[in-house]
């Protein structure tokens, strides 16, 4: 008895020392005492849990009374649950449920796995939002930033969480696509396109068409970097129905303080819609959208700029589709039609130069 516990004294009493050296300014050392924590496998859970419990508590006091924030502290939580995902032992999860939504605490609940961290992650990426309607910051912005919706870091840590939460990870991002909640439908199908999960292009087509623009924009996004081509034609449609949408909005004479906000989210989506249509559009496809009128006014026609040097790129294969626009009313499209074959033979007469910047701009698009 006597020597079990000078063994667990012992034990506590490098632990201790370890989780001291957890505030080291240096990252290789803390990295290193992650590490060590670790080795001690199971047996060193109890006691990183109690430590764990009493800094989680100290820092919400320190929250609740004056808002200051311990970084020296901050770096023992991040460094204790490191160490208890790396060791992947199941008894922590709801301690480590309460440091989310950070960062760390999300990639320790992937690496243990199971059901019940499934669900806390899963919970998160729909978190409530703050009393100004923002999303929580924290889990890189739960794994949705609207201002970088495919940043590389963002992206980064999403394969990794779903790529330690396996099949279980994908199977219920799938069935999430269906959510009764748009902004976890959009969060999720982010998730989708970084994964690259072709098994979840069905549901994403259902949601390109659906009310919510935020749900409409990601769906579009991840339909995109997943090469869904054979959505083409409903991307089209949708991007003409914004545009009108965008239309109706601009020639308004009455507009609200809420029609701000949503002509925000009508170009937003419109955005989307329109590079995923210019990535995964045919010839045809190029030539169509690239010459429909964005605008009721025909007077201020002209061929979308990203879709002029798609069209141009294409050479020659573009020029049947552009032959059709020779014989439309509107002398505006002739015109541009009739410039860009032409540009195109030009280069396609045994000139290996690569189109500059005002090539492809030429003829009053720029």
């Amino acid at each position: 008895m006597t020597q079990k516990y000078d063994e667990e004294a012992r034990l506590k009493e490098q632990i201790n020392l370890l989780v001291q050296a957890l505030e080291s300014d240096s990252e290789s050392t803390r990295n290193s005492v992650v590490v060590q924590l670790s080795l001690f496998g199971a047996k060193a859970v109890p006691h990183l849990m109690g430590i764990l419990n009493s800094d989680l508590t100290e820092e919400l006091r320190l929250q609740r009374h004056d808002g200051a924030k311990n970084s020296y502290l901050e770096l023992a939580i991040d460094g204790i649950i490191k160490s208890l995902g790396i060791i992947q032992d199941e008894a922590p999860i709801e301690l480590i449920a309460k440091a989310l939504p950070r960062k760390e605490a999300v990639e320790a609940l992937a690496k243990i796995g199971g059901a019940k961290s499934l669900d806390l992650i899963i919970n998160l990426i729909a978190a409530p939002l703050d009393e100004f309607g923002n999303q929580k910051g924290g889990a890189l912005r739960n794994f949705l930033d609207p201002d970088q919706p495919s940043s590389p870091s963002n992206d980064r840590f999403v394969r990794n969480v779903f790529t330690c939460l396996g099949e279980p990870g994908r199977l219920r991002l799938k069935e999430e696509l269906t959510s009764a909640n748009p902004r976890r439908r959009a969060a999720v199908a982010s998730v989708a396109r970084v994964m690259k999960d072709k098994e979840s292009i069905v549901e994403l087509s259902v949601m390109l068409k659906a009310h919510d623009l935020g749900e409409k924009a990601e769906a579009a996004r991840a339909l995109m970097e997943l090469g869904a081509r054979e959505v083409e034609p409903m991307l089209v449609k949708e991007l003409y129905e914004i545009e009108r949408k965008i239309e109706d909005l601009e020639l308004s004479q009455t507009r609200e303080a809420s029609d701000l906000l949503v002509y925000d989210q009508l170009k937003e989506a419109r955005d989307a819609v329109e590079m995923a249509v210019l990535i995964l559009g045919d010839v045809d496809t190029l030539v169509e959208v690239g010459f429909h009128p964005t605008r009721r006014d025909a007077t201020k026609f002209s061929v979308r700029p990203e879709f002029r040097k798609a069209i141009i790129a294409n050479g020659e294969s573009s020029v049947p589709a552009l032959t059709k626009f020779l014989a439309v009313q509107d002398k505006s499209a002739q015109s541009a039609a009739a410039e860009i074959i032409a540009l195109i033979k030009k280069h396609g007469e045994g000139n290996d130069d690569t189109l500059t910047s005002d090539d492809s701009l030429v003829g009053g698009n720029k």
